[in-house]
C-alpha cells in the first residue's frame, strides 16, 4: 500500500494501513480480487476507500480484514473487524453531511448488507479505542450553543477541532462555518 501526502508527486509505503489490511500480516499482500474463489471480485485486502473532502486527514479503508479510518492520514484504527462480523467488505461512503456532528460511515457486505457505523472520533481527537464500548461508557452528549451567522440565521453549533463548528439552523439545514463568524443569539460578540 503506498500513499501520497502531496497529490500524487511522491508516494510512500503506507505500513500502518498495510498491517491493518493484512491483521499484521495473516492476509497476503499479494492476494488477487478472486482469491477465494467467490467470484464477486472482493477478495483483494483493499476494495474501497473514502476521503474527506473537507478533512485532509481524514481516511476511509475496506477490505478483507473489515473497516478502518485514519484522523491524520498515518493512524489508522479498525471501526469494523470482519472476525466479529463476518462478511466481505465490498464499499463505503463517508457521510458528513446528514449529521455533520457525528458523521456516519455505511460499509457495503458483498451480497448481504449494509452497515452503518457511527462515533469514530473527529480530526485531532485520539483514535477510537480498539476496546468496544459498553452502554455505561457512552461518551457525554457534545456541547452545542444557540449561535446567529453573520447574515441572521439562528442555530445551534457545535466546534470543531479546526476552529470551524458545525451547526443546524432552524430551518433543519447544516452546515461547517468558520467559528469567528459565529455571534450569541443575542447579537452580542
Amino acid at each position: 500500500m503506498r500513499r501520497s501526502d502531496d497529490g500524487g508527486l511522491t508516494w510512500q509505503v503506507d505500513v500502518a494501513l498495510e498491517q491493518m489490511l493484512t491483521c499484521d500480516g495473516r492476509i497476503e499482500v499479494g492476494r488477487g480480487e478472486d482469491a477465494d474463489g467467490q467470484g464477486d471480485h472482493y477478495g483483494g485486502i483493499l476494495n474501497d476507500m473514502q476521503f474527506d473532502p473537507t478533512d485532509p486527514g481524514r481516511r476511509f479503508a475496506v477490505g478483507l480484514a473489515g473497516a478502518f479510518t485514519t484522523a491524520d492520514g498515518t493512524t489508522w484504527t479498525r471501526l469494523l473487524d470482519t472476525g466479529a462480523l463476518r462478511g466481505r467488505p465490498a464499499n463505503c461512503y463517508h457521510d458528513p453531511i446528514s449529521n455533520p456532528a457525528d458523521p456516519a460511515l455505511y460499509v457495503s457486505f458483498a451480497g448481504r448488507s449494509i452497515v452503518r457505523i457511527t462515533g469514530f472520533a473527529p480530526t485531532g481527537a485520539g483514535p477510537t479505542p480498539a476496546v468496544p464500548a459498553r452502554f455505561s461508557d457512552a461518551p457525554p452528549e457534545p456541547r452545542r450553543t444557540w449561535v446567529r451567522t453573520g447574515d441572521g440565521q439562528a442555530g445551534v453549533a457545535q466546534a470543531r477541532p479546526d476552529g470551524r463548528a458545525s451547526v443546524t439552523f432552524d430551518d433543519g439545514r447544516s452546515a461547517i462555518v468558520d467559528a469567528d463568524d459565529l455571534v450569541p443569539p443575542d447579537g452580542t460578540a
